[in-house]
């Protein structure tokens, strides 16, 4: 599935040098009002839904160093950024703000510079499993419900450097700014996208097309996957027998069924072949899935042989006696069929008569065989 970008949610911060005590008490009031509503993130499996947090900075500091920590219940591999964000402790040290890359291989977030009065944008990509709803149904208990919504908390955390005093430790450490949401899973739906942006983003809109959907959606599949019910290798084999008739096939209940789908496929090229050298040969060869060798190899080696029978039994003029002669004799319209197995075929002596005579035209006589396959040229 395509994964798709959403922009349409977004979180203001500020970075401001107040105390802790002030500091504290503000970010308590962690519940963001947003356009009238608690800040829901809606995340759909298999896509890609952006959460844009713009950052202004109010500090009058010489330096000031900024880290984005992302904390939840939510699974760590929805969110590649929480997976390192997060210290044990709850809160980045000075190490954390260091400026300078280190050789661990866990991921770290590298802290970026801000100046008084500048705003800067940090995008958090929530992107889920595909698999999301099968994976639920499978791990959770037996009438129970999946769990669908979780909980997400988004700090700003400042360092304040000093660069008079000491350059390569902060002076102080604040929490700027503190921010929880929810995320809420939900079907992906082809029928929300047709509508605005604004209805887009209301939940009941959405489960609401949904029933129409669900109604709707194995017929849409249907015709976009039409192509694969004509098709005989891809038709199920509950359709193999219509699309026989659709094309008058003689269908044969007890015939291996991926015989009787090469040979459909093949239908129409057979008829248009049917009483020629090439015709039988094609239709043997969609039978028992022998080889059909073009003209570069020998007729006597060849793992599908047909040997029409043009030599003259009696001529006037230049007078040639065949053995046996006859006036007015000979075979005319007469073949021979010679199967050159590799290995192993399961077709007996009787049912290759019963496949010639389906093909041939009806005033042609002919001779059949089936070699062993010891007896074939360049067998392995």
């Amino acid at each position: 599935m395509p994964q798709t970008h959403s922009r349409l949610n977004s979180l203001q911060l500020q970075l401001n040098p107040r105390q802790a005590s002030e500091l504290g008490e503000w970010a308590s009031a962690n519940v963001l009002e947003f356009q009238g509503q608690i800040l829901l993130l809606d995340l759909i499996p298999g896509q890609i839904t952006e959460l844009v947090v713009h950052i202004e900075s109010l500090a009058r500091c010489p330096e000031v160093r900024w880290l984005i920590v992302v904390t939840g219940d939510f699974p760590h591999d929805w969110l590649p950024e929480k997976k390192g964000l997060s210290p044990a402790d709850g809160k980045p040290g000075i190490a954390d703000f260091s400026m300078s890359q280190d050789n661990s291989t866990e991921p770290r977030q590298t802290p970026r510079l801000i100046n008084f009065g500048n705003q800067v944008e940090k995008i958090l990509a929530f992107e889920m499993p595909e698999n999301f709803f099968e994976h639920q149904a499978n791990s959770a208990p037996d009438n129970s419900l999946p769990k669908l919504t979780y909980e997400a908390q988004i700090s700003l955390y400042a360092a304040l450097y000093d660069s008079a005093q000491n350059p390569e430790s902060p002076r102080e450490i604040v929490l700027a700014g503190f921010r929880s949401l929810q995320l809420r899973v939900c079907p992906h739906s082809t029928y929300a996208s047709f509508l605005p942006a604004i209805y887009q983003s209301s939940d009941f809109t959405r489960r609401f097309l949904a029933i129409f959907e669900q109604g709707f959606d194995p017929t849409v599949q249907t015709m976009d996957n039409l192509w694969a019910y004509l098709d005989p290798l891809t038709a199920p084999r509950a359709l193999l027998p219509f699309l026989a008739q659709w094309v008058a096939w003689p269908w044969d209940p007890h015939l291996d069924p991926d015989k009787q789908r090469h040979l459909l496929r093949h239908a129409i090229t057979l008829y248009r072949c049917r009483g020629t050298r090439y015709g039988l040969r094609l239709y043997l060869h969609l039978y028992t899935r022998l080889p059909l060798d073009d003209d570069t190899v020998p007729e006597s080696q060849k793992c599908i042989s047909v040997v029409e029978n043009h030599r003259p039994n009696f001529a006037l003029g230049n007078a040639e006696l065949a053995h046996a002669p006859m006036l007015g004799g000979g075979r005319p319209f007469h073949f021979t069929v010679v199967l050159r197995p590799r290995g192993q075929i399961d077709l007996s002596k009787v049912e290759l008569d019963r496949l010639i005579d389906q093909i041939k035209p009806a005033y042609c006589t002919y001779d059949s065989s089936i070699e062993p396959p010891s007896l074939v040229h360049g067998s392995q």
